[in-house]
C-alpha cells in the first residue's frame, strides 16, 4: 500500500583531481553514492509513491559548466540529469521527477577544509556568480519544497 508522497535524495560524493591522475576507485566511489544509490533508493520507494507524488534528485552544475580537475563529478551529474528525464518520461503524469542542481552552497559539506581555504573558496565562487555570493541550504530546500508541491 503507498505509504510516500514525496522521496527527495540528496546523496553526494566527491572526488577531484587532474583525469590522468584520479584513480578509477574514486569516480566509481562517486556514481556508487550520487547515481546507484539513488537509483536504487527510487526504485526501492516507487511501489510506495502515491499517484502525485514526486521524486525529487539532486545534480550539479558541473554536468552544463565543465570544472577543472572535475570530470568524474561532470560525469555523475550528467548521468543524475539523464536518470530523471528518463524516470520522467516514465513515470509522469502518475508521478513529477525533477532534478535539483544548485550551484555551490555553503554547507557541511565543506566543513573538512580549512576554515580560510573554505572561506576564500566561497568568496572567489560567488565573485564569479551574477548574484556574488554562493547560495546558502535554506534557499534550496525552499527549491526542493516548491518542486514537491508544484503540481
Amino acid at each position: 500500500m503507498p505509504a510516500l508522497d514525496h522521496l527527495v535524495i540528496s546523496a553526494s560524493s566527491a572526488a577531484h583531481g587532474p583525469f590522468a591522475d584520479l584513480p578509477e576507485a574514486s569516480v566509481r566511489q562517486i556514481f556508487d553514492t550520487k547515481f546507484f544509490g539513488p537509483y536504487a533508493t527510487a526504485k526501492a520507494a516507487l511501489p510506495k509513491l502515491r499517484k502525485g507524488g514526486s521524486i525529487t534528485l539532486f545534480s550539479g552544475v558541473l554536468s552544463r559548466r565543465p570544472g577543472l580537475n572535475c570530470s568524474g563529478l561532470g560525469a555523475v551529474n550528467g548521468a543524475v540529469e539523464a536518470l530523471t528525464r528518463g524516470l520522467a518520461m516514465e513515470l509522469g503524469p502518475d508521478l513529477r521527477v525533477n532534478c535539483l542542481s544548485p550551484r555551490m552552497v555553503r554547507s557541511e559539506a565543506y566543513d573538512g577544509m580549512e576554515a580560510t581555504a573554505r572561506e576564500t573558496m566561497y568568496q572567489a565562487t560567488g565573485d564569479s556568480l551574477p548574484i556574488g555570493r554562493v547560495g546558502v541550504t535554506d534557499e534550496v530546500a525552499k527549491a526542493g519544497l516548491l518542486m514537491m508541491s508544484n503540481a
